[in-house]
This record gives C-alpha cells, structure tokens and sequence, in this order.
C-alpha cells in the first residue's frame, strides 16, 4: 500500500473513479489514508483541475456517460465508508469473522452508525472526539459475538443483555455468547448505564 501511494496523503490527494485503493486503506486500518481518500474519491477528485465535472446534489457527476461510471464511483465510495466505520471480516481466509468499529476511522470525525456484520449481528455505535461510546449488537440469529475491544487489550468492559447488566469482561477480543433477538449493550466498565438505541 504504501508502494502504491507516491504522494505524500493531503487535501490534494486524488482517486480514481474506479479506484479500490480507499476500501483497501480501511481494510488495513489506515485512517490517515482515509481521511483524505474519501472526500478525493467522493468529488471526483480524478478529473483535470481544468476539465473539473459539475457534481449535482446527488454526488452524481456531470461527466456521467454511456459508461456510467460516476455510479460506480459511488458504491466504492460507499463500500469504503461502511469499512472504515465497521470490520468484520475473519483475520485469516475461512477463520471466524471479527468485528471491528471504527477500526479505520478518523478520530476527529464524529459519526453514528448501525450496520450489518457478518454473523448477523446489527451493530449500533458512535464516536465523538475521538471517544467510542456504547457498542450495541442485536444478534439476529445467535451465537458466539466476537468483538475487537474499542477500548483497548487490557480494558475492563460491561455487558448488558437487554438492558440489564450481567458481566464484566476484559481483553483484546472480547467472545459474548448470544441468543437469537437479544440486545448486547459493551461500555467500558465505569460508564453509565447506557441507553438502548435499538427497539
């Protein structure tokens, strides 16, 4: 990857239309990738300054043609936003899926999301400078939950099952047996209680 980038990263970072190498900086983890990648490949920052494209309301781009290559643009757009916010691809090729939040994203960007991770886990969670807030899963069909800590190896965590505090855990990956329905709610262990965001 960093063969690949021969420009120092800067707001003047340009992505290709087609490029996958955003949703590459998100699946290594790279925030300071990221952080410029995204907005350059969101404006279509591979046009020539002189030849820049119109970019309507809806991020769709005046040069769209026969081709319709602004389209595709923005679901690699997308595919690398939903990567950064969430992981949870397994570390090794047929090995048991992890999740991951915000595991390439950059922490002076405040966001909110709830998305879908492998497992059939619905997973909700926020960051605000810099600081993640409660991880709230809604196991979709059970089983074992495997959750990178958000807050570090060694941090201590609670666990709420459907709003009611049951344990407390510690370690760099946190493994949660779940039922199918159920709503895991993991703050770190001094935090209040927090409030269910999923109905």
């Amino acid at each position: 990857f960093d063969a690949y980038i021969r420009e120092p990263l800067g707001p003047q970072t340009r992505v290709g239309t087609l490029s996958r190498v955003p949703i590459a900086a998100a699946q290594l983890g790279r925030a300071d990738a990221v952080r410029h990648m995204l907005p350059a490949q969101l404006r279509a920052s591979d046009a020539s300054r002189n030849d820049a494209p119109g970019i309507f309301r809806n991020r769709m781009a005046s040069r769209e043609g026969p081709g319709a290559t602004e389209c595709e643009r923005l679901g690699r757009v997308a595919e690398a936003l939903q990567t950064a916010l969430l992981h949870s691809a397994p570390p090794v090729p047929g090995g048991e899926p992890i999740i991951r939040v915000f595991p390439a994203w950059p922490k002076e960007w405040d966001a909110d999301f709830t998305l879908l991770a492998r497992g059939a886990f619905l997973v909700s969670a926020s960051i605000e400078k810099g600081a993640i807030g409660a991880v709230e899963i809604e196991s979709k069909a059970g089983g074992e939950c495997r959750l990178r800590n958000p807050w570090g190896a060694d941090a201590k965590v609670s666990i709420y099952r459907n709003g009611e505090r049951r344990e407390t855990i510690a370690g760099s990956l946190l493994r949660i047996a779940t039922t199918h329905g159920e709503i895991i709610t993991i703050v770190p262990e001094n935090a209040k209680r927090p409030q269910r965001k999923v109905a």
